[in-house]
């Protein structure tokens, strides 16, 4: 299913990841990791439809953000899809 291939994305983007930033580490990227991954499943129970075009934006972003040499960009990545919770 998509959200198994979404959270191995996710893992391979994390363990890849052996850069820091100040404001976004390794340690937060895990945290980051773990919500992203509630809340994909929070959103499929809810509505199904939008979880695929949430993970289908989060696949974009998390391309992006795997190719920038910052940590950043992988926080903004799990913090989009967590606010999609949200609102």
């Amino acid at each position: 299913m998509k959200i198994e291939a979404l959270i191995t994305a996710i893992a391979v983007c994390v363990s890849s990841a052996a850069y820091a930033s100040d404001e976004c580490t390794s340690e937060l990227v895990d945290v980051k990791l773990e919500q992203a991954k509630e809340a994909i499943q929070i959103i499929g129970q809810n509505d199904p439809d939008l979880m695929f075009a949430v993970v289908s934006e989060f696949q974009e972003n998390i391309t992006v953000a795997k190719a920038s040499v910052e940590m950043a960009p992988l926080c903004e990545t799990y913090d989009a899809v967590i606010a999609a919770v949200e609102g």
